[in-house]
């Protein structure tokens, strides 16, 4: 009998570390266990490779990545789009998969969404389909040749790590993904789409019960929020935050753009002229194949980051407002749009759209209410003009300026609840009593008023309510994660060294080898 073994898959450098710790925890537990690393991104290879190196020989690991695949990109004719279409239909009507493959590729935006367009080299649609199907093929064949029993994310945001996920699902292969809580660094297991854990690898089958049977969801219905109901810290306002800059006067904002970074991740102006001198001067370095695919064009990344610096200065310096800035005297419900690409639209949002969402959102409403929609701080100057073009042309829809105070709208009496993909917004709304309905699958989408209703259901329960109760569901959601983590978890990105990181990867092995079912 073969000896059982662990695939645990990483994104990006920090996270292979981690899950190289992670390894060395699980083999603690179960010294014949064999456990395997994949590093599902397209990129680290390419400008990490010494953390590769250095993590197979410090752990003695195996570790997968893409760097043969992605060279085969790099060269080559075009592909004859509709034979490698005919190829994908074909693998995808042998295959019972819970989400249709166009919507698993739509969870890598930078290939199949609008965000390659920012600062990404041209790819033809026929390379994209390329890529796609190398990536189907890459995922099926690292299944196949180390045939877990078992498969660890460590989140999942990349296009091979959830086409792992499918396949996994299709093979009836235990898979959880740790993600971070919406509570602020606590980090929870999750499997999404409903598909359970059941630690094949525990002696004792009492303990591969669900941790919320069948019975859960009725029993909450007449459950309430206590006060030891823990309020997650959502709104994670930096001292550097436009929202916050805006009431500071007119010479301190002048500051901020030539003085300090803006927030939000954007630089100031001194310190971009500074990145492209440096761009300038020392050019990214020769590669051992030229990079045609999947690379960033670095002039159309430096004109991007002046554009968004313009837009954001603009509207710091008082210049411009970009929608409304207090609420509607009258019925409303609020849309916080996301930023792109994250998790929350790619795969807890199935990479959705969110204006043909809105637009079919705002035709169900009666014409007395409206959608007010929110831009995200960070996408503020990175969309297209057409994007709020077709926004403002959708009957019933209002935009708010992206640096309004989101708690006055949704604090509103006027605000008949929150609506949105998969954001925290969405949380934030029920615990202050606003019903919110998500199109998405975020991780604590049962624990909503809404749960497992249509819009059109939803809409009719809040249209016709006369009283609102708070906090529904949530006294399950906060005790899941205080089951499942602890505050003294660290924060994405921290020090690996910190000895924090061992206390949360042996609650980690615990919940992988030495208990029950944990999805919800």
């Amino acid at each position: 009998m073969s000896e059982p073994t662990i695939l645990i898959l990483a994104e990006q450098p920090w996270q292979l570390e981690l899950a190289a710790k992670f390894s060395n925890h699980l083999r603690a537990k179960i010294p014949e266990l064999k456990v395997e690393l994949a590093l599902t991104d397209y990129f680290t290879f390419l400008h990490d490779p010494q953390t590769i190196a250095r993590l197979k020989t410090q752990f003695d690991l195996n570790i997968h990545d893409l760097e043969e695949v992605y060279r085969s990109w790099q060269s080559g004719d075009e592909p004859n789009e509709a034979e490698v279409e005919a190829l994908i239909i074909k693998w995808e009507k042998t295959r019972i998969l819970s989400r249709p493959i166009d919507v698993i590729a739509r969870t890598n935006q930078l290939i199949f969404g609008w965000e390659r367009e920012f600062y990404y080299l041209p790819m033809t649609l026929a390379w994209r389909q390329k890529i796609l199907l190398d990536s189907i093929v890459w995922s099926e064949n690292l299944i196949d040749s180390i045939k877990p029993k078992i498969i660890i994310s460590i989140e999942r945001n990349t296009l091979c790590n959830n086409l792992v996920f499918e396949i996994s699902k299709n093979r009836s292969i235990e898979h959880v993904t740790f993600i971070l809580s919406r509570f602020g660094n606590r980090w929870i297991p999750h499997s999404e789409f409903g598909f359970g854990f059941s630690h094949p690898l525990s002696e004792d089958t009492s303990l591969s019960k669900r941790v919320f049977p069948s019975s859960f969801y009725k029993s909450l219905e007449a459950s309430n929020v206590g006060e030891n109901f823990v309020k997650p810290s959502i709104y994670k306002a930096s001292a550097k935050n436009l929202q916050n800059i805006m009431s500071l006067g007119f010479g301190r904002r002048i500051s901020y753009v030539f003085g300090e970074d803006l927030g939000n991740g954007v630089s100031n102006l001194p310190r971009l002229l500074m990145q492209i001198y440096s761009r300038l001067r020392n050019p990214r370095k020769s590669y051992a194949f030229p990079i045609k695919r999947l690379e960033q064009n670095l002039v159309k990344l430096t004109l991007w980051e002046l554009k968004q610096i313009a837009f954001y200065s603009i509207r710091l310096l008082g210049f411009k407002l970009w929608g409304m800035v207090d609420p509607l005297d009258d019925k409303f419900f609020f849309w916080g749009l996301h930023s792109r690409p994250e998790d929350s639209t790619s795969v807890l949002g199935f990479g959705l759209d969110e204006v043909d969402l809105i637009s079919s959102a705002a035709a169900e409403l009666p014409k007395d209410v409206k959608i007010l929609v929110k831009e995200h701080p960070i996408m503020f100057g990175t969309r297209s003009v057409d994007f709020y073009r077709r926004l403002r042309a959708t009957p019933g829809v209002l935009l708010v300026d992206a640096f309004t105070d989101t708690q006055t709208f949704i604090e509103s009496s006027f605000c008949l609840g929150v609506v949105g993909v998969s954001g925290t917004m969405l949380l934030e709304s029920e615990i202050q009593g606003k019903p919110a309905f998500a199109f998405g699958s975020p991780e604590f989408a049962p624990f909503l008023s809404s749960f497992q209703l249509s819009f059109s259901e939803y809409l009719e329960e809040i249209l016709s309510r006369t009283n609102q109760s708070k906090h529904q569901k949530l006294q399950a959601y906060s005790d899941f994660v205080e089951k499942y983590s602890v505050d003294i978890d660290v924060p994405y990105l921290h020090d690996l060294d910190d000895p924090k990181v061992r206390v949360m990867l042996n609650r980690w092995s615990e919940i992988i080898l030495g208990g029950g079912q944990v999805a919800y």
